[in-house]
């Protein structure tokens, strides 16, 4: 899955912050949600994914749900 990793220092690599940016599915990014994604995980003690799911308009059917569904362990 593309994205972007955020590992704050001391950070539980056993768990994860799988982070779904709003926007719409028009707007926004990995890249412009990775900062808030790094400062909630240092405030959990551990690490994030911010998923980067495809948009429109580029992507006809933004793929939002389905895309961070094949992130999730069930």
């Amino acid at each position: 899955m593309p994205g972007i990793w955020a590992s704050p220092a001391g950070a539980d690599t056993s768990q994860v912050l799988l982070d779904t940016h709003g926007g719409g599915f028009v707007v926004g990014s990995a890249a412009s949600h990775r900062k808030l994604a790094a400062h909630v995980a240092k405030a959990l003690g551990v690490t994030a994914f911010v998923l980067d799911y495809r948009r429109a308009p580029g992507h006809p059917h933004p793929r939002r749900s389905r895309t961070g569904s094949r992130c999730s362990p069930g």
